[in-house]
């Protein structure tokens, strides 16, 4: 009684040869090395490290984090920025306390020598006119 081989295809074990099976074998085998070798390379820049303020763990990518995503993050940020400094100093103050500092709108109210309802009116004031400069 000779062995027998079987391939599994779409959830079907189909019977094929020593030779055959060893060649999918081999192929499959070396197909999951290098998708485990791709999962383990980091890819990171040299010249990057030579630019100033770069430190080498800045460099080295996580294959864990989608760049993508942080790209449009940062850019985000910018704008946010942007948009931060076409406030008043009051304002931008009124957003330093709360987000910066992380005082609560009571607190800030005190600061101000105001009603936590008033500092509540004042922050959805702010907080269109961010909307309205980053047009969401």
């Amino acid at each position: 009684m000779s062995k027998k081989y079987y391939w599994i295809l779409d959830g079907k074990y189909y019977e094929v040869s020593k030779e055959t099976y060893q060649k999918y074998k081999k192929e499959h085998d070396h197909s999951k090395m290098l998708q485990n070798y791709e999962n383990e390379v980091h890819i990171f820049s040299l010249d990057a490290m030579a630019a100033e303020d770069v430190s080498f763990h800045e460099v080295i990518a996580d294959p864990n984090e989608d760049t993508e995503e942080i790209v449009l993050k940062k850019m985000m940020v910018e704008k946010l920025r942007a948009a931060r400094e076409t406030l008043s100093s009051e304002e931008q103050l009124l957003l330093t306390l709360m987000y910066d500092e992380g005082k609560t709108m009571g607190e800030v109210g005190k600061a101000f020598g105001i009603s936590q309802q008033a500092i509540s009116k004042k922050h959805g004031k702010v907080i269109e006119k961010l909307k309205k400069f980053l047009k969401i």
